[in-house]
């Protein structure tokens, strides 16, 4: 999402965020699987995180998906179009 958000802002940025986001998962998400494993209230917890979060998550890829093809198609976002806005176009 911060990818896509700074692609359309044109902002170096929120992409670079996005990038170290994406870096560093992989190990994040292991070491969380590690405690889990070790610890029954972490994995009690990240089960009910990731349960109640698994809406969010589909809700979060579709306006990545969303955000892109606006911007793709050059779009007025609101706020994050860095491009020209609708009413200059028409």
């Amino acid at each position: 999402m911060l990818l896509v958000i700074g692609h359309a802002r044109g902002s170096d940025a929120l992409k670079a965020d996005g990038m170290v986001v994406m870096q560093h998962t992989p190990k994040l998400s292991n070491d969380l699987t590690n405690l889990a494993k070790k610890y029954e209230y972490v994995y009690n917890a990240l089960n009910s995180l990731v349960q109640a979060t698994v809406w969010g998550a589909v809700i979060g890829e579709v306006a990545a998906i969303t955000l892109a093809m606006a911007s793709n198609h050059g779009l007025a976002i609101p706020g994050l179009s860095a491009g020209d806005d609708l009413e200059q176009a028409a």
